[in-house]
């Protein structure tokens, strides 16, 4: 399995994500330690931050499997086509967690081309910011937005809490 099967893995899931709030689709695939394949997309959630991240998705697709760490871990995202999409603290922090000192962090780029970096650079990436800090902007718009229509679960939620 080459790089470019975990490209088109990653992009290809990313076609999953369930991102009705910010419209911000990601993908994620990753190898592990013993060759094998795990995918994951964004799941949101109208109770932020509660979604998940893709590569939240992918890792935890790997330890369910019985795998224990990254080999290579590619990130593909953006709205309609493909943005920079840099992995959230939370996400560098979980990828560092299952990381080798070989790990590989692949961004697939804007312009079909990749950025590839080890581990040990991930925190110094280009971009400090959250990778979704985009997606994560036009959720909690989208939320707020959906608050306020006459169709908020939030209230439902309340009342039958209070009946219990």
């Amino acid at each position: 399995m080459d790089e470019q099967d975990l490209i088109d893995a990653a992009l290809t899931v990313r076609q999953n994500a369930y991102c009705r709030y910010s419209n911000y689709r990601v993908g994620s695939a990753l190898l592990d330690d013993r060759g094998q394949m795990y995918v994951g997309c964004n799941v949101e959630n109208a109770a932020y931050p509660e979604g998940t991240c893709a590569e939240a998705n992918a890792i935890a697709a790997m330890i369910a499997a019985g795998g224990s760490a990254i080999h290579t871990i590619v990130i593909a995202g953006g709205h309609d086509d493909i943005e920079d999409c840099t992995p959230c603290g939370g996400c560098r922090q979980k990828i560092a967690e299952f990381a080798t000192p070989e790990t590989r962090v692949v961004l697939l780029r804007p312009s079909g081309h990749t950025r590839s970096f080890p581990i040990d650079e991930l925190s110094r990436c280009e971009n400090r910011s959250c990778g979704h800090a985009a997606s994560n902007l036009a959720l909690l718009s989208a939320i707020q937005r959906f608050r306020s229509s006459s169709v908020w679960l939030g209230s439902l939620m309340t009342s039958a809490c209070a009946s219990m």
